[in-house]
Parts: C-alpha cells; sequence; structure tokens
C-alpha cells in the first residue's frame, strides 16, 4: 500500500469515525429525552421503547461498518490504518 493511499484511507475512516461520534451524541440526547418522556406515563408510552433499542442496534451496525467487520472478520489494511491512528492519537 502506497503512502498516498494510506493517506486517503486514513482520512476517509478518520471522517466516518467523526460521524460515528456524532450518531452516538445526538443517539444519547435524543434517548435522554425519549426516556424521560416514556418515565411520565410508562403505561401508554411503552412502545416508545422500540426506538430506543431499535437506534441502539443501528448504531451498533454503524459501527460494524466502520470497523468493515462482516460476520466479525476484519480488513487487514483498515486494520492497519485504525491501529497506525490510535498510536499516533496515543491510544494505545
Amino acid at each position: 500500500m502506497s503512502e498516498f493511499d494510506f493517506l486517503n484511507k486514513s482520512r476517509s475512516l478518520l471522517r466516518q469515525l467523526n460521524w460515528y461520534l456524532f450518531h452516538i451524541a445526538v443517539y444519547l440526547g435524543a434517548n435522554i429525552f425519549l426516556v424521560l418522556y416514556i418515565y411520565k406515563d410508562i403505561g401508554a408510552r411503552w412502545p416508545l421503547l422500540l426506538v430506543v433499542f431499535t437506534w441502539a442496534i443501528l448504531i451498533i451496525l454503524h459501527g460494524l461498518k466502520i470497523n468493515n467487520r462482516q460476520l466479525f472478520r476484519r480488513d487487514k489494511k483498515n486494520y492497519i490504518i485504525i491501529k497506525s491512528l490510535f498510536r499516533i492519537g496515543g491510544l494505545s
């Protein structure tokens, strides 16, 4: 893999990770509101919990897509990029 390809893939991966973090932040904010709203009258509003659980499943799928896992198999090139980005960022 050339250095140019590595930089382009790294830039693309960082952009995807930023959108994933934004997705998680919106999820947490919206779900705090939804849970408080449901808690006021749980008997009538319990079906809204389906939104919370469905959204959680979608976030998990979004994370798997970013990590490029398909049935728990990794793409070795993306794994190397993620590993090096964490090393550069001081997270490993």
